[in-house]
């Protein structure tokens, strides 16, 4: 149970740590020079748990595994952070900017994982739809 757990309890705490620091990037660095130094890290981190967690194939082997999601997904990172980093710049509250967004992705991962991954949408499914919609109403009402 907790193994299956563990990937949500990552996420959350990491997203806690991800936006609040995107909240407290300081107003007066450029972001992109902000998400340098923050790839620096990233970098270094990942390659450092690569290195010392015991790989199984050399570099060269694990490169040629590699498609082309590592670069989509880069790409989407940079996009991902420089959004957020934009959102708490231009005013939205921590409390709701990130909520909007989720339930944006929600919803449109909801039709996704139907037309291309053969997600099963059940009426319950649907009602959350629906609720996520009505939240979102809410949430953005002013």
């Amino acid at each position: 149970m907790i193994r299956y757990y563990f990937p949500v309890m990552l996420i959350v705490g990491a997203n806690l740590i991800y936006q609040n620091s995107a909240k407290a990037m300081p107003g007066q660095v450029n972001t992109f020079f902000g998400l340098t130094f923050t790839y620096i890290i990233a970098a270094v981190l990942s390659a450092t748990i690569f290195f010392v967690g015991g790989h199984s194939d050399p570099i060269q082997v694990q490169m040629r595994y590699l498609n082309w999601a590592p670069f989509a997904l880069g790409v989407s990172i940079v996009l991902l952070e420089f959004g957020f980093v934009m959102l708490y710049r231009v005013g939205w509250n921590i409390s709701v900017g990130p909520l909007v967004c989720n339930i944006i992705l929600a919803i449109i991962l909801l039709i996704i994982g139907y037309l291309f991954y053969k997600d099963i949408i059940t009426l319950t499914k649907i009602a959350g739809m629906g609720l996520c919609m009505i939240g979102l109403i809410l949430l953005t009402r002013k």
